[in-house]
C-alpha cells in the first residue's frame, strides 16, 4: 500500500528500515518527546516482524515517508484500532529535513488516510506537554483535550473538524 500526493509517498514499513527507525528514535534532538527505544537493531527487527503480523490483520499500519527525492525522511503509525477510533503517533522526521513542511503533509496524508480511506469519525493522539510546537500545530485543526496527566495532553479530532481545516493545509501544499 502506498499513499502520494503532495510530492511524498507513504509506503508501509518494512524490515529494511529498521535501521533507519532506530536512527531516527535514538536522535538526541528527536527523541526527547518520545518514549525510548533501545538502539539494538535485532531488537527493532523483531519488533517490526511482530508489527507485520498486526499489519497483515489490518490492526495497525506504520508509514516510511519519502520525499520528492525518495529518500525517507519519517514515520508515523496507526495504532489501537477499534471500532470507534483510532491512534497515529510515533511521527518522526529526520533532523536534516530538506523541506519542514513535508513533516507537515505527511502528518496531513496520515489523517486523510485514517478519515477519507479507513473511515473513522475519531482519531486520537498525545504530545508530550514540552513539545509546544507540536501542540500548537495540531491544535489548528481544533481537536479536544480528553486528557491532561504530568508528561502528555491527550486529543481527540474529529472528521468534521478535520474537514473544515484541511483546505488552509491544502494551500500550504
Amino acid at each position: 500500500m502506498e499513499i502520494c500526493n503532495f510530492g511524498i509517498v507513504l509506503r508501509l514499513v518494512d524490515i529494511q528500515d529498521a535501521e533507519f527507525i532506530l536512527k531516527l528514535r535514538n536522535n538526541k534532538v528527536k527523541s526527547k518527546y518520545i518514549n525510548s527505544t533501545p538502539n539494538d537493531l535485532s531488537l527493532q527487527v523483531e519488533w517490526l516482524n511482530k508489527y507485520k503480523e498486526r499489519e497483515k490483520l489490518k490492526q495497525e499500519y506504520y508509514f516510511i515517508a519519502l520525499d520528492e527525492d525518495k529518500e525517507r525522511f519519517a514515520t508515523y503509525r496507526i495504532y489501537n484500532i477499534n471500532s470507534e477510533s483510532v491512534e497515529i503517533g510515533s511521527w518522526i522526521s529526520a533532523p536534516e529535513l530538506k523541506k519542514p513542511i513535508n513533516s507537515i503533509k505527511v502528518d496531513f496524508l496520515v489523517k486523510k488516510f485514517v478519515f477519507e480511506i479507513l473511515g473513522y469519525t475519531k482519531l486520537k493522539f498525545e504530545v508530550r506537554r514540552e513539545n509546544r510546537s507540536v501542540i500548537n500545530y495540531h491544535k489548528k485543526y481544533n481537536p479536544k483535550i480528553i486528557k491532561e496527566d504530568e508528561l502528555n495532553i491527550y486529543f481527540v479530532l474529529t472528521r468534521i473538524n478535520f474537514q473544515q481545516n484541511k483546505d488552509k493545509f491544502e494551500r500550504l501544499f
